[in-house]
C-alpha cells in the first residue's frame, strides 16, 4: 500500500512534464548567457581601451598640473571666454552711459552680441542704471570687469533721465450714506457696509424688541454680530434716541414683558407677583425692591420702562 502511494505522490501528469521541461530550459539558457558575459566582457573592455586610448591620453594631457587654479579652469568667467576666444575683438574703452549705448557700443567694449542683445532687452523691460554699481545685476559683469569700466560710466542725474509718468486722474470713492438705525427700515440697513439682507433683518427685529437704540454699542448684541463687522459699520451710523418705546410695567402682561430681551422669565414673574401683592409701582426705581433685579439690570431696563 505505501507503494501505491508513493507512486501516485511522485508521479506527473503529461502538462506537468512539459512545464518541468520548459522551466530547465529556460535555466540552461540563462546559464549559459552569464558564462558568455564573464567570457567576451574582458575582451570587449580590452577593445574599447585600444580604440578610445589615444583620445584618453590627449584629454589628460590638457587638463592642467596638479596644484593650479583648476576653479578658474573648470569655470571660466563670461569676460574671460569673450577675451580668449580667438575670433574676439580687442575691446574699446570709452565712455559710455549704460541707459542709451546701442548694441554696436556694448560690442565695442568688448561683450559678445548675444550679451548686447541680453542688455537691451533688459533695457527694454524697464530695466534702469540708475548708478553705476547697477552695472553688476548684469550676469556678464563680474567685479574685475566693472573695476576697469566703472571710471568710464556716465549717468546722469536721475531726474533729468526719469521719464516723466502722466498720472491718471485719482478715483475718488463715493461717499457713504448715514443711516439712521432707530429710523431705517430693512432696505436702507442694506446701504451700511457689510450689512446684508439677513443682517438687516436681524437688527430691525432686535430694535423691535429692544424699543429702539440708545447706543451702538448696543449693535453687539444682535445675533451673529462681531467687533470687525460692527467697527466697519461705524462710520455710517446715527441714532435718534428721542424715537423709543417704552413697557408700561403697571399694565404689560406676561407676553409683552418677556419680550423685551433684557427681561429674564423670574424677572417678569416677580414684577408682576410685586404689583399683585403691593398695587401699581410709583416709579421705575420701585424695582430695586425685587431682590432678583440687579442695579446693573436696573440701568440697562430703565431707559425702556415707564408707570404711565
Amino acid at each position: 500500500m505505501f507503494r501505491e502511494f508513493l507512486k501516485a505522490f511522485l508521479s506527473y501528469h503529461r502538462s506537468e512534464r512539459r512545464g518541468f521541461a520548459v522551466i530547465l530550459l529556460l535555466l540552461v539558457a540563462v546559464i549559459g548567457l552569464n558564462v558568455h558575459l564573464r567570457i567576451s566582457g574582458p575582451r570587449s573592455a580590452t577593445a574599447q581601451l585600444i580604440a578610445f586610448g589615444p583620445s584618453i591620453a590627449r584629454f589628460n594631457a590638457s587638463l592642467p598640473p596638479f596644484g593650479a587654479d583648476t576653479h578658474a579652469f573648470a569655470h571660466p568667467r563670461p569676460w574671460d571666454a569673450q577675451r580668449a576666444h580667438p575670433h574676439g575683438r580687442t575691446p574699446e574703452r570709452f565712455p559710455f552711459n549704460p541707459n542709451t549705448l546701442d548694441s554696436a557700443g556694448w560690442v565695442r567694449l568688448g561683450f559678445s552680441p548675444r550679451q548686447s542683445a541680453s542688455i537691451l532687452k533688459y533695457r527694454s523691460r524697464g530695466g534702469t542704471f540708475r548708478k553705476k554699481e547697477d552695472l553688476l545685476k548684469l550676469f556678464m559683469v563680474d567685479s574685475a570687469l566693472y573695476l576697469e569700466l566703472e571710471p568710464l560710466v556716465t549717468i546722469p542725474p536721475t531726474d533729468e533721465t526719469a521719464p516723466q509718468r502722466a498720472f491718471a486722474p485719482r478715483y475718488e470713492r463715493p461717499a457713504l450714506p448715514i443711516v439712521d438705525i432707530n429710523r431705517a427700515d430693512t432696505l436702507e440697513m442694506e446701504n451700511i457696509r457689510g450689512i446684508g439682507t439677513t443682517f438687516a433683518r436681524r437688527i430691525y427685529r432686535y430694535r423691535e424688541r429692544l424699543g429702539g437704540f440708545r447706543t451702538t454699542a448696543q449693535l453687539l448684541e444682535v445675533f451673529g454680530m462681531d467687533s470687525a463687522r460692527f467697527q466697519g459699520m461705524l462710520p455710517q451710523l446715527t441714532i435718534d434716541t428721542t424715537v423709543r418705546t417704552r413697557i408700561n410695567i403697571n399694565t404689560a402682561d406676561y407676553t409683552a414683558l418677556i419680550r423685551h430681551p433684557y427681561l429674564q422669565k423670574n424677572q417678569v414673574r416677580a414684577i408682576i407677583a410685586y404689583r399683585q401683592q403691593h398695587g401699581p409701582f410709583r416709579s421705575v426705581s420701585d424695582l430695586r425692591n425685587i431682590h432678583i433685579i440687579k442695579e446693573e439690570d436696573l440701568q440697562r431696563l430703565g431707559p425702556y420702562l415707564t408707570v404711565h
